[in-house]
This record gives structure tokens, sequence and C-alpha cells, in this order.
């Protein structure tokens, strides 16, 4: 039996959890905070319905380009995505993964928990856990510099 491994991200966004999905589902919003610290999304482009697919092309600090593709499994707007992940190159791990991210309600914040499933490598998990850690800081710096999007 192959041995997966399983990342789980969970954090507070000190913002409504009307703006952080709508933050999280809009590639125009997307583009200001996806990735970690120091890449920049240069496209990104979102089918948000069942089996709809989307793609995020970002650029790291030393230039090179990594994209991300997927569909979308499982849509309850407003509480939880499920959907697939898949980069194009072979050191990130081509081949295709789970995240379900679920939004929950905590007063006028929101509770973010983000869960990274099927990884056939223990440091390309390590690695997604770096990622959505920077991710989240950076939506946190979003938020601060524009609080009502």
């Amino acid at each position: 039996m192959k041995k997966y491994f399983e990342a789980t991200i969970d954090k507070i966004i000190p913002n409504p959890l009307t703006k952080v999905y709508e933050t999280w589902i809009n590639p125009d919003l997307l583009q200001h905070w996806f990735g970690p610290a120091g890449h920049i999304v240069i496209d990104a482009s979102f089918d948000v319905t069942i089996n709809g697919k989307y793609t995020i092309s970002m650029k790291a600090p030393e230039g090179k380009t990594y994209t991300l593709t997927g569909k979308f499994l499982e849509i309850i707007a407003y509480e939880k995505l499920v959907y697939t992940w898949q980069w194009d190159q072979i050191d990130l791990g081509n081949y295709e993964i789970i995240v379900t991210v679920k939004f929950l309600p905590e007063n006028n914040t929101t509770r973010l928990v983000i869960h990274h499933k099927k990884f056939l490598q223990e440091d390309q998990c390590e690695g997604h856990k770096v990622g959505w850690s920077g991710s989240i800081t950076r939506i946190t710096e979003y938020f601060k510099i524009h609080p009502y999007n």
C-alpha cells in the first residue's frame, strides 16, 4: 500500500467570512496574496463550478514560472471548496492531489482550515505547508491594506 502525506493549516483570518471566501475564488483578488513570499501571480483563471477548471501561474523570485492547474470537485459557497491540484513541474509534484478549504465564521473573523492530501513525498508536503503559511500571511496583509476589498 502506498504511503501518502498530508498537510493541514488552521488559521484565523481577521476578516469576515464573506470577504475571505470572495477573495479566495476571485482570480483578480487572488493575484495579490497567493503563494509564498516573493512569488507573484502572473496569470489566474477560475471557473468556480463543479468540474470547472482553474489555472494559476506564478513567478518565483529567481524568475522561474510555475503553473498550477486543477478542477473543482465540491463547492459549498461560503463554507467549503474541494479541488484537485497539479503542478506542471516534476520537482513540485507533477501528480494530482486534493485540497479541501473550509471557511468557518468565528465572530467577525474567519477560521480557515486547509487540508492538502495525497502527497507522494514528505518534502513536497512540507514545502506546501510553507507555501500555504506564506499565502495566509499575505492574505492577512492584503486585508490590512484593503479591508473592504
